[in-house]
């Protein structure tokens, strides 16, 4: 990556935002993150966050995260990429 294009993944990965878990309809989080790119980069963040701070995922969020992992889940970036 150039020193722009990492200057620009930062400005964007500021932009995003980072769901607080409470009281999320995750099934809607998931299926709107098929379509929005903004909204699977929260998602993926949001498993990040949880991982990091050893806090056990929700276990929809889980199987969607092992379900990314395993290649069953595209990005819809790389899929608007096809």
């Amino acid at each position: 990556m150039t020193e722009h294009e990492i200057e620009q993944a930062i400005i964007a990965a500021f932009k995003l935002k980072i769901i607080d878990g409470n009281d999320v309809n995750w099934s809607k989080e998931i299926e709107t993150s098929k379509t929005d790119p903004d909204k699977f980069e929260e998602l993926l963040r949001y498993c990040s966050r949880d991982l990091r701070d050893n806090t056990p995922l929700h276990p929809v969020m889980h199987m969607w995260l092992c379900d990314y992992l395993d290649g069953l889940v595209k990005s819809p970036k790389y899929l608007n990429e096809r």
